[in-house]
């Protein structure tokens, strides 16, 4: 048995031989790489990287996990002639630092306001599509009257309880990016194929030419994977804890489902929308998790009718 023991320690003190130098070396390079838009605002000490196109009321995009500004890209065509549209990286993501963060939907939804201010958006429309979602519902449930109205597209709203094992490691200082920095960058492209094809399922004819080369050099960025890895970890239960304030949300909730969504359960939105009856449910036939190139069209027309309505 204490053979045994010794084995294993051996092979651990061995691992971390290994691991720690990639962790130690694995930094962070905050600056927008040529070839992406977009500029920095600090935000409560975050550098938040934004962009803004077009004139005209206002809409604020929220993206999910993983995920950047470049997930909207089809959108922007068709209501920039309209509205000015605000995108920008959640703290950790994209190429927002990752500085001070909690990763939780508390400060998500802090930081989403702070933007609101500092910004100085007017009544805006917050359309938030996953991760992104469930922050325009911890945004939400504090009833902001800065904000017009929310559309909800995939998004999560109450906890599923699954997690992968691999977050637990990726989630502990150094250890994580270690792990990471060991990866070959040829196997983490093609795990992240997979994702996007699920996401995108059975939307699969849908996939821009460029997404995975562009996704792979924004998310296999050693911060991006340790936010994905803590923020995953830690929302169910920042959702146990907004969850009872959804009955009391004032404003008028437009929640997007595409019905053969393969991330997030339709039945998440069917729930949430029975509890809100004054809430406007819109499910999409033969669509995956990536709505707004699946149904592009479809999504505008809602955020244009969210745009439209009286709001809160």
């Amino acid at each position: 048995m204490k053979s045994i023991v010794k084995v294993f320690r051996l092979c651990l003190l061995m691992l971390l031989v290994l691991i720690l130098p990639g962790g130690l070396l694995a930094g962070d390079s905050i600056e927008i790489p040529a070839g992406f838009v977009g500029k920095y605002i600090d935000v409560q000490g975050i550098q938040i990287r934004y962009h803004q196109v077009g004139s005209g009321p206002d809409i604020l995009f929220i993206h999910g996990l993983p995920g950047s500004i470049e997930d909207w890209q089809p959108v922007i065509g068709e209501l920039a002639g309209k509205y000015r549209l605000t995108f920008y990286d959640r703290p950790g993501n994209g190429f927002s630092s990752a500085e001070h963060l909690e990763y939780s939907l508390k400060q998500n939804a802090d930081i989403a306001l702070a933007l609101i201010d500092q910004l100085q958006l007017s009544n805006p429309i917050v359309v938030g599509h996953s991760y992104g979602g469930c922050t325009a519902l911890a945004m939400a449930v504090r009833k902001p009257s800065r904000v017009k109205a929310f559309v909800i597209v995939g998004g999560v709203a109450y906890p599923t309880e699954k997690v992968d094992p691999l977050f637990y490691l990726l989630r502990i200082p150094v250890l994580g990016r270690g792990i990471i920095a060991l990866i070959p960058h040829s196997a983490g492209c093609n795990m992240m194929r997979d994702g996007i094809v699920k996401a995108f399922t059975p939307n699969d004819t849908s996939i821009p030419a460029d997404f995975l080369d562009m996704r792979c050099k924004i998310w296999s960025q050693p911060k991006n994977l340790v936010t994905m890895a803590r923020e995953d970890i830690h929302v169910n239960s920042d959702l146990k804890e907004i969850g009872p304030g959804y009955k009391d949300i004032v404003h008028t909730l437009y929640i997007v489902h595409g019905e053969q969504d393969q991330m997030v359960s339709v039945e998440e939105s069917k729930k949430l929308h029975a509890i809100l009856p004054s809430s406007k449910l819109i499910l999409l036939e033969n669509t995956g998790h990536m709505v707004q190139y699946a149904r592009m069209a479809d999504l505008i027309k809602v955020i244009e009718m969210a745009a439209l309505s009286s709001g809160v």
